[in-house]
Formats: C-alpha cells, structure tokens, sequence
C-alpha cells in the first residue's frame, strides 16, 4: 500500500510540538495558524516516515536538527517561481525603486523578510541589477531555516520549472532573457554568485528582528502574513514599522493587507493591488 501523503495531526500532538520547539530552540510556533501549520506538518510527518506528532516532539527534543530544519522548511512553503506576480516586480523597478533613490540616494537598504526560498531574494538580485542599483545596495535576508538559508546562498534552482520561470520573467521584463543570469548546472540552474554577493544572512525566528546596523529603506514581507496568526501578525507587522525609514517602503503579498493590523496604520497604501506600502513619517 502507499504511504500517505499526509498524516492528520490532532491539536494534541500540534501542541505537544510547539512545545517541544520552545524548549529545545526557543521558537514560539504556536504563533502561527494553527489549521495551516498542522497540515504542513502532517505532510511533512508523511514524507519523513514519523508517524505520530509525539515521536516528531521527541525528536526534537533530543536535538535533531536536521528534522527541525526540515519541520520549519515545510511549515512556510517556498516560493516555487522566479517572477511570481511579475507585474509586482515591474513596479518594484519602475515606480519604487526609482522613488526611494530619489530621496535616500542610491545606497539602499534592503531587508527580505522571513524569505522561505531563494526564489524571491533572486528575482529581488536581479531587479535590483537591472535597476542598475545592485553595486550599492546593501541587501539582509532573513531566515528561519538552516536547510533554505543554505539553498538560497548556493544560488540554485530546479531547473524543471525553468519554463514557467522564463514566463514570468518575459512579463517582466518582454525585451530580456532570464538565462544571462543563471549558469547550467545539470538538474539545477545556478544564480550568477556576482549577484548575490551583496546579500547577508540573518537568522531569526517566526517573531521578527530587526536587522542589525540600523533601518531600512525597502523591506519584502510577501506571503508571510497569511501563516500567522492575529497576535504575530501584529507584532511583526510593528517590527517592519521600526525597521523602516519614514518614507520608506513595504512589499506584502498581494492578497495580504495591513488593514486588518492596529500597526498598519503606520504605512500609507502606495499600490494595492501590488501590495505595496509606504512608512509614513515620524
């Protein structure tokens, strides 16, 4: 018979998993939707053969990381396009970048927030070249998971959804050719490194923060807010307020909005259907 799937994670066992997670790594996971997260954690049970959500506590307990790292890879879906939402990066080089150059100068910086894959950091690297803004910028990526953290700074990209890649980059960006920046690496494709030499890496968990060295002038917070819950939302929501520069600017998803958040009065809708925001001034 096939293994399943997915295995259904009563809130018991959810539960007995937060906490297992609190106490061995400090990470507050019941912060987060609670039917999503036990869910992803049924599917992610399944692949690894754990068969009950007290063996998986178990586990972590003892210190298993490459199971924790693999639970929080699961939890927060990577972005499996290049370009999602191509029209949103569009804007990105066309209105915001050029409006943030024009009132910070061209040294930016740039925090990609709880990034879950390296989709998003490399369409961001490669706006910002065409931006011609990548030599100056100062980019942060924040990350929950060592297992994406890795990934990410290596570059690569399953070269089997290339197709659906060049698509959306061709609604980008009609007049240029994804390949000149990617080298051929077998099954995988590999981010030219220059363009990710600007980027550094922070670890954080699901509560955000701050990046160090002060505030930002662009952060990217896309398909982030939909895993939290109303607390988190809030509190991470704040965070961003903090970290960014009065007139600086917030990428959510475009089917989020800080409307539903008392700290998102701080921001000021730029473009809603992009889900872009801009800080409001002290």
């Amino acid at each position: 018979m096939a293994q399943s799937a997915w295995y259904a994670v009563g809130i018991k066992e959810v539960r007995a998993v937060e906490s297992a997670v609190l106490e061995r790594y400090g990470q507050r996971l019941s912060d987060l939707a609670l039917t999503s997260a036990g869910f992803r954690m049924g599917r992610f049970m399944a692949a690894e053969g754990i068969h009950d959500g007290l063996e998986l506590a178990q586990r972590i307990l003892a210190g298993d990381r490459p199971v924790y790292d693999g639970l929080l890879a699961s939890i927060f879906p990577p972005t499996t396009e290049l370009f999602r939402d191509p029209s949103f990066w569009g804007e990105l080089r066309d209105g915001v970048l050029p409006s943030l150059v024009g009132i910070f100068g061209q040294a930016l910086r740039v925090w990609v927030a709880a990034f879950d894959s390296g989709e998003e950091l490399y369409s961001l690297c490669v706006v910002l070249d065409d931006a011609g803004l990548l030599p100056f910028v100062e980019i942060y990526a924040s990350y929950i998971s060592e297992q994406v953290r890795y990934r990410a700074a290596q570059g690569l990209l399953p070269a089997r959804r290339y197709g659906l890649d060049c698509e959306n980059f061709g609604r980008y960006n009609p007049q240029g050719e994804l390949a000149r920046y990617f080298d051929d690496a077998g099954e995988l494709l590999r981010l030219k490194p220059e363009l990710l030499k600007h980027v550094q890496y922070v670890e954080q968990g699901v509560e955000f923060t701050p990046v160090p060295g002060g505030g930002v002038h662009l952060a990217l917070c896309r398909n982030q807010l939909i895993f939290f819950n109303n607390a988190l939302g809030e509190r991470n929501v704040g965070v961003l307020a903090e970290a960014l520069h009065g007139g600086g600017a917030l990428a959510v998803g475009v089917c989020e909005n800080l409307e539903n958040y008392q700290n998102g009065s701080t921001f000021t809708p730029q473009n809603s259907r992009e889900g872009i925001y801009r800080r409001l001034r002290n």
